[in-house]
């Protein structure tokens, strides 16, 4: 049927010429999918072969929904417009923006985010990046990744000799080989430049299968496709993304102990093995866990009407023996590789129950009730055996009702909304208090807001950064306040980091409204969130 479907959408039809394959393969209908010289995602062998990350994704869908893929070599930057313009069906790890919704279609589910990285041939500090003041820098033409760094460097104040834009990653490369640029960017897996070359890592946002308007059908199978990749107990293009982009840094350390160690055999055995190496690096995680490298670091929640801590949220970090305490970026992809987040968000749950004993005493508790919030996947909301697990932790608490609040973190589109109910609604029975996270982006609207019992809505960060500069982003700020105030719910605005920032707060209604940010704190270790005091 999936066939079928494919078939009356009126994609072009084209004859696989040179083949030797059967009748049932040259009727498959062909999809042309744009690509360009962009390791790990995309990348060409020896023989010309394309391969990489989006390849190997795209083979899946193609394989599962039976149609064959043509590949064209493009640029970076005529990528869009080729699509546009109906001569590509398909460009893999496109960006959404709002420049583009009109004129393209994108896939429901994002198929993950590119980590990308400045690199320097002088080997700087890194996040030194106001070494960057009066260097000159390779960029790639109308290319989000350069747009996001260039946005972001520049309200940091980083002036630039000059800016030279290319067409293609490779282009950017070679200009730093060459010594025209002093800085470019590429992926952070790219085999070219070593890691102690990075001067500042960063991702510009989730990325999407992106589709010509004339595809309107194949792009719903698309999503439908993806979506049930999402229901299997191991995801296939997580397996792609881990086949690609190993835990180098864990691997190598344990190279060497296959090298010199007594047991040399039996563990390269263990890591080269799938079923081994993931064995082992599950019972390393949970050593860790019980060793307490996994904690909790707490970031004030403020009442803006009258300087009050109303609440901390919890945010996980990694107390590495050598590194020191280290945030999500260097360690997450690890528990999502071997699933083992759900674990460790159970263990810090276990945590944040015995804190907030202590934290009920501080001073700044005394005068009125606090909450602690954590963030919790909407996968985990829906399953029956983590709901009934938070419960029973926290009836064995004894702590206050609505003591926790429980952050729902993954995107979820409004299919997937009944799905939520019935955990949500048994969590709130059970105490919990429950929030609503990053409301505003992807698939976030307000049928959110009038089919779930939320009790927070938390806006996402991008509302902080626009709305000085939008008057638009303003304009929705305020409905939102207006209407969690109207719905007796509370907003709180995080991302907060300027004073200006929140002196523009100051415009919307404070009633039912609390903010969030490094303009009061960083995350803090409960030792030092003790003695913490809101500034003016």
């Amino acid at each position: 049927m999936k066939r079928i479907g494919l078939l009356v959408i009126g994609l072009t039809l084209l004859l696989l010429g040179n083949q030797s394959s059967s009748c049932a393969q040259s009727d498959r209908p062909v999809v042309t999918v744009g690509y360009y010289d962009y390791e790990p995602y995309f990348q060409l062998d020896s023989k010309g072969n394309v391969s990489g990350i989006y390849h190997d994704i795209i083979q899946l869908i193609a394989k599962d929904l039976g149609f064959s893929v043509d590949y064209q070599m493009i640029s970076v930057n005529d990528a869009v417009e080729r699509l546009k313009n109906n001569e590509l069906d398909l460009i893999i790890g496109l960006h959404f923006t709002k420049d583009r919704q009109n004129n393209l279609i994108y896939s429901d589910t994002s198929i993950g985010s590119e980590e990308v990285a400045i690199y320097t041939t002088a080997k700087l500090g890194y996040g030194d990046i106001e070494s960057l003041n009066g260097a000159k820098i390779a960029l790639i033409r109308n290319e989000e990744n350069s747009k996001w760094i260039e946005n972001f460097l520049t309200r940091k104040g980083i002036e630039f000799d000059s800016v030279v834009y290319v067409n293609t990653y490779s282009e950017a490369i070679q200009t730093l080989l060459l010594g025209q640029v002093d800085a470019i960017i590429a992926t952070v897996y790219n085999h070219i430049f070593s890691p102690d070359q990075q001067l500042y890592r960063y991702s510009s946002g989730s990325v999407y299968i992106g589709g010509s308007s004339k595809n309107v059908e194949l792009m719903n199978e698309i999503s439908n496709q993806l979506k049930e990749y999402e229901y299997l107990k191991v995801n296939p293009i997580n397996e792609i993304y881990n086949d690609y982009l190993p835990d180098s840094s864990s691997i190598k350390n344990n190279l060497t102990i296959i090298l010199f160690g007594t047991f040399s055999w039996s563990l390269f055995y263990c890591l080269l093995h799938p079923t081994l190496k993931r064995k082992y690096f599950r019972n390393r995680i949970r050593r860790q866990m019980i060793n307490g490298q996994y904690l909790p670091y707490y970031q004030p929640i403020i009442n803006p009407m009258t300087g009050a801590i109303v609440g901390v949220e919890a945010l996980l970090r990694f107390r590495h023996h050598k590194k020191g305490v280290l945030s999500p970026y260097f360690f997450m992809h690890q528990l999502e590789t071997y699933d083992m987040l759900q674990e460790v968000t159970l263990s810090l749950f276990s945590q944040v129950l015995k804190d907030y004993r202590k934290i009920q005493d501080f001073s700044f508790a005394q005068s009125n009730p606090i909450y602690i919030s954590l963030n919790i996947s909407s996968k985990e909301v829906e399953d029956e055996k983590v709901v009934e697990t938070l419960i029973k932790q926290l009836k064995a608490s004894n702590l206050p009702r609505e003591s926790i609040c429980l952050e729902i973190i993954e995107r979820f589109g409004i299919s997937d909304i009944n799905k939520m109910k019935a955990g949500i609604s048994r969590l709130k029975k059970s105490g919990f208090k429950v929030a609503i996270d990053d409301f505003g982006v992807d698939y976030s609207n307000l049928k959110v807001l009038e089919v779930l019992d939320f009790d927070l809505l938390k806006l996402d960060k991008y509302f902080v950064d626009e709305m000085q500069n939008s008057s638009i982003v303003s304009q929705m700020i305020d409905f939102l306040a207006q209407l969690t105030a109207n719905l007796e719910k509370v907003m709180i605005i995080e991302g907060i980091e300027r004073q200006e920032q929140k002196e523009a707060i100051k415009n919307y209604d404070y009633s039912h409204l609390y903010i969030q940010g490094y303009y009061y704190s960083k995350p803090l270790p409960i030792e030092e969130l003790e003695n913490f005091i809101v500034k003016e």
